[in-house]
């Protein structure tokens, strides 16, 4: 904060406590202090502010308003390349191999079977009912991971494509 600013916010304090005080005063001898004094502080706020405005700096210069968007995308291209070539090569990490996929169980097959026939009756029937939930998740149960994604996806795909009426108390699976 500057020199000016601080005087400001004396000055400021200065008259907010100088009016409670005039306000709180009955003798005249002492508002004619208090107002002489709000006078000194009113002549030095002028001052202050005349002096002010005289030593404000000008606005700075606006910001180009065009940028050259294909330039700074080359700019940014060659920067990552450049990077990349001087990271070292023990740097990068070692790409992971994909998870074997998991050969599902007996049980598993018996389970994905099951939730395609209860898939398929549903559908006959255009309706889901509480009863083909609780049988679809004991059979979510046993499957692989693959064989539940391809089972949720059955049966969202029917529900929003509304072939089947959903009745059950809260989540359809």
């Amino acid at each position: 904060m500057s020199m000016n600013g601080k005087w400001f916010a004396a000055t400021l304090v200065l008259v907010g406590v100088s009016s409670f005080l005039a306000g709180r005063q009955t003798g005249s001898t002492r508002d004619d202090a208090v107002l002489r004094e709000l006078q000194q502080v009113r002549s030095r706020l002028d001052a202050l502010a005349t002096r002010d405005a005289a030593t404000a700096r000008p606005a700075p210069a606006a910001a180009p308003t065009t940028v050259d968007t294909s330039r700074l995308s080359a700019e940014l291209a060659q920067v990552l390349r450049d990077e990349l070539a001087r990271a070292p090569l023990t740097a990068r990490p070692a790409p992971t191999p994909a998870p074997a996929p998991v050969e599902p169980t007996p049980q598993a097959t018996r389970a994905h079977q099951q939730a395609r026939q209860l898939l398929d009756d549903a559908a006959r029937a255009r309706r889901w009912t509480t009863e083909d939930a609780l049988a679809f998740r004991r059979a979510l149960v046993d499957m692989t991971p693959a064989q539940r994604d391809e089972a949720i996806r059955w049966l969202v795909t029917a529900i929003n494509s509304q072939s089947l009426d959903v009745q059950t108390q809260g989540s359809p699976f």
